[in-house]
């Protein structure tokens, strides 16, 4: 599964992971089961793949592998515990991007997508109230799917280490592959590559696709800028001791 995180070139990955001959798509790559369609039951999810459906039996190739890219995965604080339920032994693909450029190209995802009508900065001073409700509403129903939260929430979607860690309280670390957006948009191919290998496929190379998309509203004032990567200061600082990284971004 790719869990994350929005914004950060998930949904290309996925597509160069496709290029594997072992590798079979679901029948919707982006299936977002376990954060908004947990209610429809593990019966629909198994559906929705080759691997345990009825869908195309005669074509499933000879060991092959499936899987899902749904971004929003990392965020959803009930994913986890419900995935380690129905999924024990799943492997994790996580693309990190610069929570400063991720929060404001999810900023201009929601403007664009007519969710959002707030100037950036006010948006970011509201994030918090915005998302209390949404968080109230899950308490009492946990299939409660916030829309604030998928929509405005620009900051706490880039707090990586606290999402990670909550990770790690279900999975082993050994389970993940952490991967900077960046290192991928500059150069895919070795990124998928470590993929495929994570995954046991090693020894295929993908071809070079069109390049990974990106949104091209990343510019921001150096003001702005300064603003917001205080912001991510310390949840950056916490990203580098959880994983071993000398430096974030």
């Amino acid at each position: 599964m790719i869990i994350g995180t929005q914004r950060g070139g998930t949904s290309s990955f996925y597509d160069y992971l496709l290029q594997h001959p072992r590798i079979v798509s679901a029948v919707t790559p982006s299936l977002n089961f376990f954060d908004q369609q947990f209610i429809k039951g593990v019966e629909w999810y198994q559906r929705q793949f080759p691997l345990l459906s009825e869908y195309a039996p005669d074509q499933r190739p000879p060991g092959h592998i499936t899987g899902e890219t749904s971004p929003y995965y990392l965020h959803h604080p009930l994913v986890p515990e419900r995935i380690k339920r129905h999924c024990p032994h799943a492997k994790f693909i996580v693309l990190l991007r610069n929570p400063t450029d991720r929060a404001y190209s999810h900023f201009r995802y929601a403007t664009e997508k007519g969710h959002e009508n707030l100037a950036f900065g006010l948006a970011l001073r509201m994030e918090a109230k915005r998302l209390e409700r949404g968080r109230f509403h899950m308490q009492d129903n946990p299939y409660h799917v916030s829309q604030s939260s998928l929509f405005f929430s620009y900051i706490s979607h880039g707090l990586y280490a606290r999402q990670l860690s909550h990770w790690f309280r279900f999975f082993r670390k050994d389970q993940f592959l952490i991967l900077k957006s960046e290192d991928y948009f500059a150069n895919p191919l070795p990124e998928v590559i470590k993929a495929f290998a994570f995954l046991g496929l090693s020894g295929f190379e993908p071809r070079l696709m069109d390049p990974p998309h990106v949104n091209p509203y990343e510019v921001l004032t150096p003001e702005t800028r300064k603003k917001i990567d205080r912001v991510f200061e310390k949840s950056n600082e916490d990203l580098c001791r959880l994983l071993g990284w000398k430096q974030a971004w």
